[in-house]
């Protein structure tokens, strides 16, 4: 028997029938993935900012870090996909998940620095999250030890 062709409209309609919260962010989890098997464009950006809004909003937002940097990863290799589907909406929706993956880092435990006075990285900052959620290589988030308070 065949594999069912991959819906990102149908999926989504299913997913929001589910209560909000915990039960979203599973299916939301699982339809990241469906819409990677797909190489769905639109649906791969769009999932993980459905994603993001759920963590951001009504779980835990740093969960939402290495999520928002992989869509602004997707973005950018794909961005005519999503403008083409929200031409209105795809500059803004841009923004808001950079923010949603940036607003939470303030409140991360602060991590000291090596010896030889080198920063983190996102990836070695995120290593303690679960293993559900992808490390996502970035820009410099973490602060050195000697920087207190911040």
């Amino acid at each position: 028997m065949g594999k069912a062709k991959f819906c990102g409209e149908e999926l989504e309609a299913a997913i929001k029938r589910l209560p909000q919260g915990k039960p979203q962010m599973d299916a939301y989890w699982n339809a990241v993935r469906q819409a990677d098997e797909a190489g769905d464009p639109y649906w791969r950006m769009m999932f993980r900012c459905r994603y993001c809004y759920e963590a951001t909003f009504r779980d835990d937002p740093p969960k939402a870090i290495p999520v928002a940097a992989e869509f602004c990863a997707l973005f950018e290799e794909n961005s005519e996909a999503f403008i083409e589907r929200s031409p209105d909406g795809a500059s803004e929706m841009q923004l808001m998940i950079m923010q949603m993956g940036i607003d939470p880092i303030v409140f991360l435990p602060q991590i000291p620095g090596d010896d030889d006075g080198r920063i983190l990285s996102l990836g070695q900052v995120l290593s303690y999250r679960p293993a559900h959620l992808l490390v996502a290589d970035g820009p410099v988030l973490a602060v050195r030890g000697s920087e207190k308070g911040v």
